[in-house]
């Protein structure tokens, strides 16, 4: 599966992530993911956003390490490295990285177009030249391309709340050319 990068679709309804009260970007999650309630799209960060979200993306590589970590520990089954991971993440460097990481990430907050925060169930932020990094299956022209966006949002909504309700039916892809 080829991932192209595409910065000239807009969702009609826009959603914005805010930290600690601050606003980090905007994003219309206008891409249905893989898996039931998620949703994806591009993250258009604000100048503040451009410097607070590389501390929140990592989590792939982080979550690599930690594994590769679990390994050298002589943990290869998927039962061994189950039993071992609360230890490794509170013992290592690789655990430590990816905890800094989730804390971060829980600090996020999701609002919709009338700013409503926006319960889900899980978050997370990419950066692009990691995702290649990677090797993530990125069409290389456009990714490198001048107007190519470096942030990739996914979310999943809750189901719990009528703000949760009122967003996934808002993130039904409603979008327009520019």
């Amino acid at each position: 599966m080829l991932l192209l990068l595409r910065s000239d679709v807009v969702c009609a309804m826009p959603y914005t992530l805010w930290m600690h009260g601050e606003l980090l970007g905007e994003t219309g999650l206008d891409q249905p993911g893989p898996f039931a309630g998620q949703r994806l799209g591009t993250l258009r960060p604000t100048p503040l956003g451009m410097e607070k979200l590389p501390t929140l993306c990592g989590y792939l590589s982080a979550a690599s390490a930690l594994k590769d970590a679990l390994v050298r520990r002589g943990l290869v089954t998927p039962d061994q490295q189950a039993a071992g991971m609360q230890r490794a993440i509170d013992t290592t460097p690789e655990g430590a990285r990816v905890l800094k990481i989730v804390k971060a990430l829980s600090q996020l907050e999701l609002r919709d177009g009338d700013g409503t925060r926006v319960q889900f169930k899980s978050i997370a932020v990419s950066d692009v030249r990691e995702m290649i990094a990677l090797g993530a299956p990125l069409d290389p022209a456009v990714a490198s391309h001048p107007d190519a966006p470096r942030f990739l949002i996914s979310t999943t909504v809750s189901d719990a709340s009528p703000a949760a309700a009122r967003a996934a039916r808002r993130l039904r892809p409603h979008w327009r050319s520019r």
